[in-house]
């Protein structure tokens, strides 16, 4: 299983320097741009809840979901540590709206297929709120085959102990997929390893597998910046809203108009 007990243990500690009050204070921003001050966000690929709790101190009632219950356990825990609620499934729920709905650190990259992104963001149709917002954190696919490093390491220190983990990347360039193997090597403890899956799209893949799903694209954003995406910018983000069906529409336009002279 991706993130299993060892790597989800360590895992706050690895992003200990990701500002994730800077992150949600942009994305609280962009909500504003669209109009949208939510009071119900659904986290999707929630992780230990760094952003979801984060959210929920902002008094948004927050709802993370995450495959990983390992995950979900240390953002229950965090959401106890800081006072706020949150609510954890390892599901997508239904029949539940929400005004914002967010999928972030590349969280649905991790699906196995473009059925499967298709399926959630089909799911995510149905859960948003007509007015509601989407913002999708997910790969850059013309800029992962040549950003990606094959080989690095990175040393942080975990309670007062160091630890080193070494990451190894290959990339299928016909496939799009990626393979990245960590090797976590503790000061006190044995060594593990974890086998990461993801897969990639470019811009305009993304963009139709969004239209397929109902969505609107409706900004490319780079991850966490009003600026212009670049090929130098791993990560983008994708906002999104919700398309009215065609039933939808056929019933909009059956409506009786008010007749102002009466």
């Amino acid at each position: 299983m991706t993130f299993d007990s060892q790597y989800a243990a360590i895992y706050d500690g690895i992003y200990s320097a990701k500002d994730y009050p800077f992150e949600c204070a942009f994305l609280l921003k962009l909500f504003q741009q669209y109009n949208v001050v939510p009071r119900r966000l659904l986290d999707f690929g929630c992780g230990t809840g760094g952003h979801a709790v984060e959210f929920a101190a902002h008094g948004i009632e927050v709802m993370g979901v995450d495959p990983s219950p390992h995950m979900l356990r240390s953002a229950a825990w965090k959401a106890q540590e800081r006072g706020v609620p949150f609510f954890a499934s390892e599901v997508l729920p239904v029949g539940e709206s929400f005004d914002a709905i967010v999928s972030l650190f590349a969280a649905l990259n991790y699906l196995p297929n473009r059925n499967a992104v298709e399926k959630t963001l089909c799911q995510f149709r149905e859960l948003i709120t007509d007015a509601g917002i989407i913002v999708l954190d997910v790969y850059n696919g013309a800029a992962v085959p040549f950003l990606s490093d094959h080989a690095r390491e990175k040393t942080v220190l975990i309670d007062g102990k160091k630890l080193v983990r070494r990451t190894q990347t290959k990339i299928d360039w016909v496939k799009q997929r990626l393979e990245v193997c960590f090797e976590c090597i503790p000061e006190d403890g044995d060594a593990f390893r974890e086998t990461h899956l993801l897969r990639y799209e470019t811009a305009a893949e993304f963009t139709e597998l969004a239209q397929r799903a109902g969505l609107e694209v409706v900004s490319i954003l780079p991850s966490f910046r009003f600026e212009v995406p670049t090929l130098q910018d791993y990560n983008l983000l994708y906002v999104c809203r919700r398309h009215p069906s065609q039933s939808e529409r056929s019933s909009l336009r059956k409506q009786p108009k008010n007749n102002a002279s009466n």
